[in-house]
């Protein structure tokens, strides 16, 4: 008996099985930042911290290096280890007024 004409078929069924997983779960949130840790490019946003990479843009910049603690953001990635990383992200203006102004947003 053959077993290769048996065999082939499930190898290629298991290995595309195996590459469907492989993809990262995807994420969105919104909430104020904590903290902005910009030499580990990490922020914290309600007491979690997530990865926010310099390629990340917000109007043509890092968006990195326009956050500041108390900014409200809306944001998206892909969930990582040991921190999810933040592909998108939405910087509500009316708290970067407040916090500018010295005012708890």
């Amino acid at each position: 008996m053959n077993y290769n004409k048996f065999f082939r078929p499930l190898i290629a069924l298991s290995a595309g099985l195996l590459a469907g997983t492989a993809h990262s779960a995807s994420f969105e949130g919104v909430g104020s930042i904590d903290d902005v840790q910009l030499g580990r490019n990490l922020i914290v946003v309600q007491e979690v911290i997530y990865a926010l990479p310099n390629n990340t843009m917000l109007n043509g910049t890092p968006a990195i290096l326009q956050l500041k603690p108390g900014y409200l953001i809306g944001f998206s990635g892909i969930e990582a280890s040991p921190h999810s990383i933040i592909e998108s992200i939405y910087l509500y203006p009316e708290t970067v007024r407040a916090v500018e102004q010295g005012e708890r947003p």
